[in-house]
């Protein structure tokens, strides 16, 4: 018997974002508000720009696959360690320009796409 890995990643991830949405009904309807998935997201996003930029990351990662050679996993353990070390730095230090970012979370998003797609890039399938 042949495992078809594809089709069990298919239905992992419709499971993982049914449960998901339908987790997040319960704070939607919820007489406080603030609990949703999208709001705690957009909470600490505001208070470290780690999030956003792994996020960014990920974008990269998914949405921009290369062709060639895969990189090593010892560059991308370190990226996401020194940018949460950064963003620690920044409240022990009170780095202004490093507070912009907790401003505008978009910042962080938008410099993390081109560093996923550079350190983290997805390998072109021959199935696509």
């Amino acid at each position: 018997m042949t495992v078809h890995w594809r089709k069990v990643t298919q239905i992992v991830l419709v499971v993982v974002a049914s449960f998901l949405i339908i987790y997040d009904l319960f704070p939607f309807f919820a007489k406080e508000s603030g609990d949703t998935i999208s709001e705690v997201i957009l909470y600490y996003s505001l208070r470290c720009f780690s999030i956003p930029f792994i996020f960014g990351m990920l974008c990269g990662h998914f949405f921009v696959p290369r062709d060639g050679h895969y990189p090593k996993p010892y560059i991308l353990i370190p990226t996401w360690i020194a940018i949460i070390l950064l963003d620690v730095a920044t409240y022990v230090w009170h780095i202004q320009i490093l507070m912009l970012a907790h401003t505008y979370p978009a910042i962080s998003l938008f410099i993390g796409i081109p560093v996923g797609m550079l350190v983290w890039p997805q390998q072109r399938s021959d199935k696509l």
